[in-house]
């Protein structure tokens, strides 16, 4: 078990940019199988975070400093800059992870004998359970002197071995192929479904695509989350509980699908603002509405109302609500 606090994994994804990998050795199959475990990831929920290098000679904004064509960041996975060998070093990576409540780690990228072993000892030492994809990170030939070369294959084998029999205290280490990882299997072994109850104004819950629920933080913790974190929930559905008093301060709409407003208190009137007009709704007694993908909607309070909302959140958007209606 990891030494760190946290239920959920993420995949680490450094500085496989166009300059850095153009000579590595067997540049486009580490290529492929780096796309192979973000793709899983994804698919199981499990965030990606992309690590980017620049110094002197992969300055910002070159060539040589994009990402590679093969991998294609999503809107919402965060991507930290980095100026050292260590992803962690004058970073906010680990300030990232913990808000997130990360603990396990897999890593992928170039080069070996740099930045990868420098972020792998680095996530270690600072109690990260760690997963080098042992053939999803490369480097270059260097030589030493003449007729003294030290071969990229023996390094990615080098420190392969080493994260496989490496020991830390109360952490674990390992490798494992990109074809081997079951992204699924690790989000349900790290976050476990929380059988006790607990309040969903103050928790809510994260229903991801591809099946998982997740407990987060609810309240002002939720929403003062840094925008990249905001729209990884924008993925799946978030269920959510408020108490309303007053009349809602704006109009919303969700364009990524429909929302489900269930009253479990009080009184209040959703409004719709449908082609024809606005449509009223009155809620009373435990009433429930579906609000139509994309549709603005406001609501009125007729008295002290607490409601639940299971809302797919991706690109929601907001207007002031004005006295035109």
């Amino acid at each position: 078990m990891p030494t760190r606090p946290g239920p959920h994994a993420a995949l680490l994804v450094v500085d496989v940019q166009t300059g850095v990998v153009a000579q590595a050795w067997e540049r486009d199959r580490v290529v492929a199988n780096v796309a192979l475990a973000v793709e899983r990831a994804r698919a199981a929920g499990v965030r990606v975070i992309w690590v980017q290098h620049e110094d002197d000679e992969l300055q910002r904004g070159s060539a040589a400093w994009q990402w590679v064509p093969e991998l294609q960041l999503q809107p919402g996975e965060a991507c930290v800059d980095k100026q050292f060998n260590s992803a962690f070093e004058g970073t906010p990576l680990l300030s990232l992870l913990e808000q997130a409540g990360v603990s396990r780690l897999f890593l992928a990228g170039a080069l070996s004998n740099w930045c990868i072993r420098a972020t792998a000892y680095g996530a270690l030492e600072r109690g990260f359970d760690l997963t080098l994809i042992s053939d999803a990170h490369t480097t270059s030939d260097m030589e030493l002197s003449p007729g003294r070369v030290v071969t990229a294959a023996s390094v990615v084998d080098d420190l392969n071995t080493a994260m496989q029999w490496l020991s830390y205290p109360g952490r674990k280490n390992a490798v494992a192929t990109a074809a081997e990882l079951d992204f699924g299997a690790v989000a349900a072994s790290v976050a476990p479904v929380d059988s006790g109850a607990f309040d969903p104004s103050s928790r809510y819950v994260h229903l991801h695509a591809s099946g998982q629920a997740q407990p987060v933080p609810g309240g002002d913790a939720f929403w003062s989350l840094p925008e990249a974190e905001l729209a990884r929930f924008g993925e799946g559905w978030l269920v959510t509980e408020f108490e309303c008093a007053t009349d809602w301060p704006s109009w919303e709409r969700h364009p990524a699908g429909d929302e489900f407003v269930y009253l479990l208190s009080g009184a209040a009137t959703l409004l719709l603002e449908l082609p024809a007009g606005v449509q009223r709704v009155p809620l009373q007694g435990r009433a429930a509405v579906l609000v139509p993908q994309g549709i603005w909607h406001t609501a009125e309070v007729t008295a002290p109302s607490r409601m639940l909302f299971i809302t797919r959140g991706q690109g929601t958007e907001h207007r002031p609500v004005t006295n035109d209606i």
